[in-house]
């Protein structure tokens, strides 16, 4: 029986507080020369992005303890050859998140300020979070001694951008209220510090504070949050190498297991590899690959933009987006692909002369977005998706492919007409649901696959089988025309050479009728 070694440090997958992580001796990957050169370059208001989960609160709250001067956190680490003099700032620390409204925004507010106040014994006569701010600010300063740190700055307005209007724009004036104070205040204040996943740039935080650095896409910063490969192979790789026994793989084999779930993030052009630590470090805790990002919350937001934006079924791999649009751009309702990057759905793959290409980071994130996308496009219950997901897997597994494909018809059957109501706008509907079913089924799915005599539609690669299969719609010969066109281009042939069953699979589908007409699965080997 595999026995947990007791000789690691702990993993910090209950606290992302630095001081925490430090005192109780958790695992730390040291990450404190990057918040140095931050803290002590150049610029002094800085807003840094990065989609949930990415380690913003952990970033922050160690900002929080070398303004406080606690030079004993950091013993050990590689700040301690950097810094010398340790001094101490007034730190105020806002954490904004959980905030989905404007009454809940007010009250943290409210409430963060009354701790302050009470810690430096403050009053106000004023009860507006402006005023109470710049007189706080004003009593605790002496010289520019005040820092300012603040974690998801923009939580409110993302969670309403998609919904109530009105809200939204309650919100958005409570922030202009609060914010103006950090410019008003400037002479009393050494340091600015402020996460979100994107910005608003129409409020008084970047409108009127002229001088703020928006950093996200720097070069220079993009590991200091999240876990770069070199971290993974050094700092974590007594923890994969745990997983790795525990899995019984190899240490190459779990090293591409959690690559390929966890890695791919990418933050600028020419961008290093990036692992979710979210995932990552619950993964190693757990000694488990599975998926932890989307369990973690943030699903509602992708929903209510697919709702508003709409979904028009395109593929979200090799999407070309200008890089000052995508680098420089205010957060909107309006743009799907921008949303996605912002979120973490999204990352950057390549670039292409002006333009960023952006697609799925890694299977975590294509599993997440094919589970919520799936039932709004074939127009089906959660549920009833599950189920004929599950069918699909179990007959998979059990060496009955064709009863697989009985699942598969259920589910795209009366699948409603994309905005484009055309023949091939709806095979590519088609065609996109397959490929997502197969996919959430446990196939590994490539599409178009190039062969030396034609572009096979789908190849899908499951543990006991390998899956040809070629779509055809009813008025482009149909179900005769996908059977023949997988026997005079050979598209088996790259495939007969595995230790595993092979099926020939033709799908038949119908614009008129909405879905799957017939299939026919040949079992070749």
């Amino acid at each position: 029986m595999f026995r947990k070694p007791s000789d690691l440090k702990p993993l910090p997958v209950s606290t992302q507080e630095f001081s925490v992580i430090r005192e109780e001796g958790k695992m730390y990957v040291d990450k404190t020369d990057l918040v140095w050169q931050m803290a002590n370059g150049n610029e002094d208001v800085i807003f840094f992005s990065r989609p949930r989960r990415f380690g913003k609160t952990l970033l922050v709250s160690t900002f929080e303890a070398y303004f406080n001067g606690q030079k004993d956190l950091f013993e050990g680490l590689k700040i301690m050859e950097l810094e010398k003099d340790w001094k101490k700032y007034e730190v105020l620390r806002f954490d904004l998140s959980g905030c989905i409204s404007a009454d809940s925004f007010l009250s943290k507010l409210n409430l963060l300020l009354t701790t302050y106040e009470e810690r430096y014994s403050v009053n106000c006569a004023s009860s507006f979070p402006g005023d109470r701010l710049h007189n706080l600010i004003e009593k605790i300063s002496s010289g520019r001694n005040v820092v300012l740190l603040v974690d998801e700055y923009d939580y409110a307005l993302q969670h309403t951008v998609f919904g109530d209007e009105n809200e939204h724009e309650r919100i958005k004036g409570l922030y202009r209220d609060f914010f103006a104070v950090f410019k008003t205040q400037s002479r009393y204040i050494r340091f600015i510090f402020l996460t979100g996943i994107t910005k608003f740039t129409r409020l008084s935080i970047f409108s009127v504070l002229n001088n703020i650095k928006v950093i996200g896409f720097w070069p220079e910063y993009q590991a200091i949050c999240g876990i770069t490969e070199e971290e993974a192979h050094t700092t974590l790789r007594p923890y994969v190498m745990q997983l790795s026994e525990k899995m019984r793989m190899t240490e190459e084999q779990t090293y591409q297991a959690i690559k390929d779930r966890y890695d791919g993030y990418h933050f600028c052009e020419d961008g290093i590899d990036i692992y979710n630590p979210y995932s990552l470090i619950n993964a190693l805790n757990d000694m488990r690959i599975r998926n932890y990002w989307a369990s973690s919350g943030g699903t509602k937001m992708l929903m209510d933009a697919v709702d508003k934006i709409g979904w028009d079924t395109k593929e979200f791999e090799n999407i070309p987006v200008r890089k000052d649009f995508i680098e420089d751009s205010d957060a909107n309702g309006h743009d799907l692909p921008l949303f996605l990057y912002q979120s973490g759905y999204l990352t950057i793959k390549g670039a292409v002369g002006r333009n960023y290409i952006l697609g799925l980071p890694n299977t975590e994130v294509k599993t997440a977005m094919y589970e919520q996308i799936l039932p709004r496009l074939v127009k089906k219950p959660q549920q009833t998706v599950d189920a004929n997901i599950n069918g699909i897997w179990q007959s998979l597994y059990d060496g009955n492919a064709e009863e697989a494909f009985d699942y598969l018809k259920a589910l795209v059957a009366d699948t409603p007409y994309s905005q484009d109501n055309s023949a091939n706008a709806m095979e590519e509907k088609f065609r996109f649901i397959v490929k997502n079913a197969m996919h959430l089924a446990g196939c590994f799915v490539d599409e178009e696959k190039q062969t030396a005599t034609g572009r096979i539609d789908l190849v899908c690669r499951y543990d006991t089988c390998i899956l040809v299969i070629e779509l055809k719609m009813t008025d482009n010969g149909g179900l005769e025309a996908a059977t023949q066109q997988i026997a005079d281009r050979a598209y088996l042939a790259p495939y007969l050479a595995q230790n595993k069953p092979i099926y020939a699979v033709a799908l038949e589908f119908d614009a008129g009728q909405r879905g799957m007409t017939r299939y026919k699965v040949t079992k070749v080997k």
